[in-house]
């Protein structure tokens, strides 16, 4: 069912031609697209970039609305809202730890597209989207969690310096089908009594699906708004509609939704996008392959060598280890075994 909200016509080209619009194509180029060799191999390889209206989740737009250059107040905002932060504990500045791609070529396989922040408390956040259910997500989620706590001392200094870790993962699927709740929080607890120990590890789970307020009217809370925004923002777009007063008016949403606007329509941004898009396809393509060449393969030799033997195509294929224990089911012992091999 398609939003019910207010129609208004479209300023499609009110930030085409600003001052503003100017400066934050510049950040572009500094920070998503540092190699322009990069597009040039792409224009000349005549690739077509077909021009698509992307929701906010899409990885490449997220990175660029929530953790390029002049991105600050929309994160903060966003993290002030869907932590519910009170008037005392609301996060007042946010430094973007890792901004852009890190000159990534278009091409790489291993692309980190989260966000890393620091606020003014030395607190670390970790946002990441993920878009389709993933096996061991909950090991990666705390992995990275644990991994920004670690690096928040330098050598030399006292545990009480540590602040809170938080990581948020905004899912695009239904991680926890059995409850109501789309928004889920664990921490360190006592097993029988239920206390908890600390919390400076926290990771939130954002189940994206399960919020269905598509009326602008049904919106009472920040964290309602930016929710509405994760889902249904790029039907604004589609539709040429400008955003309802009761969302621009909430803090950092209306230059997020700028900044998506404009992902939308850079050609190095929809390029990016592109590639991506194919790398995940050409990902889903080489394990069928692998994965079918090793049944038949396993067929023969019988289940774990068939195993194996897909594992060994998979790291011909240049597949880190994790994913390809991921994929056979092998441990990755067995896997670092079969590379050295």
């Amino acid at each position: 069912m398609r939003p019910r909200w207010p129609v208004h016509k479209s300023e499609t080209s009110r930030f085409k031609n600003s001052s503003e619009s100017a400066t934050e194509q510049s950040h572009l180029h500094d920070t998503l697209l540092s190699r322009p060799a990069d597009i040039r191999r792409v224009r000349a390889q005549e690739v077509s970039v077909p021009q698509l209206i992307t929701r906010l989740t899409h990885d490449v737009v997220f990175k660029f609305v929530f953790g390029s250059k002049g991105s600050e107040e929309p994160l903060r905002a966003l993290l002030n809202a869907l932590l519910e932060r009170r008037p005392g504990e609301r996060i007042e500045q946010v430094e973007i730890m890792n901004p852009g791609l890190g000159g990534a070529h278009l091409d790489d396989k291993h692309i980190i597209l989260d966000v890393r922040a620091r606020d003014e408390r030395r607190g670390a956040y970790n946002i990441e989207v993920q878009v389709a259910s993933e096996r061991h997500f909950e090991k990666r989620a705390t992995y990275y969690l644990t991994k920004i706590h670690a690096e928040q001392l330098h050598d030399g200094e006292s545990y009480g310096r540590l602040a809170p870790s938080v990581g948020l993962c905004l899912l695009d699927h239904v991680r926890f089908p059995t409850r109501k709740s789309l928004h889920s929080v664990y921490l360190l607890r006592e097993r029988d009594h239920g206390d908890v120990l600390t919390d400076d590890l926290q990771i939130h789970f954002f189940e994206l699906p399960k919020f269905k307020k598509h009326d602008v009217r049904e919106l009472a809370t920040p964290a309602d708004h930016w929710l509405h925004m994760l889902r249904f923002a790029q039907e604004y777009i589609r539709g040429g509609m400008r955003l309802p007063e009761k969302l621009s008016t909430e803090e950092g949403v209306a230059m997020a939704f700028d900044k998506m606007q404009r992902a939308q329509s850079d050609e190095e941004v929809r390029a990016w996008m592109f590639s991506r898009e194919k790398f995940t396809r050409d990902v889903a393509t080489s394990l069928a392959n692998a994965r079918e060449d090793g049944l038949q393969q396993g067929r023969q030799q019988g289940s774990l060598e068939g195993r194996r033997e897909t594992a060994r195509r998979l790291l011909a294929e240049g597949f880190e280890v994790a994913v390809v224990a991921r994929s056979t089911q092998l441990t990755a012992a067995e896997v670092e075994a079969l590379r050295s091999r």
